[in-house]
């Protein structure tokens, strides 16, 4: 009998519990991008497309998208995050397509989370050139031709 009363409590207090609504990791998202978006409907379900902007000079991976399905009075009724297919490349846009998270009278899109992501460049090789990859980037190495006649030059 007490463990019953006891479950009972912990379902009682766990029922009252609501859930905490999910706001953007990096609060000053918008300084990096912007959201245009419109809504549509596919087979009968709400869906939004439209695009995130770059107005950084640093490319952005791994960006989710945090969906807000909002209410007569802007309030959060349902949430979604989505993954963003591929990198924004600095100063450019990268389309999307995402389901809404329910029928909604508005709904609010933002950059939920993302990395920055420098730039790879790759040496132009020049002929005899050789390449080596260091922690503060790809050195160009002297080839040995070069060395001996360096060495042959100093003594």
């Amino acid at each position: 009998m007490l463990v019953t009363v006891a479950v009972l409590g912990v379902l009682a207090t766990a029922t009252v519990v609501l859930a905490q609504q999910l706001t953007p990791h990096f609060p000053a998202w918008e300084r990096y991008f912007t959201v245009s978006w419109q809504t549509f409907e596919r087979q009968g379900r709400p869906f939004l497309s439209g695009y995130v902007t770059s107005q950084y000079g640093a490319g952005a991976g791994r960006v989710q998208l945090l969906i807000d399905a909002l209410d007569g009075s802007n309030r959060v009724v349902a949430q979604r995050v989505e993954w963003l297919a591929g990198d924004v490349a600095p100063f450019s846009r990268r389309y999307f397509e995402v389901p809404a998270p329910q029928p909604a009278s508005t709904y609010r899109v933002s950059v939920f989370a993302f990395d920055f992501v420098r730039a790879s460049r790759r040496p132009r090789l020049s002929s005899g050139s050789v390449w080596h990859a260091t922690a503060r980037g790809p050195r160009r190495l002297v080839r040995p031709s070069s060395l001996q006649a360096v060495l042959e030059a100093g003594a």
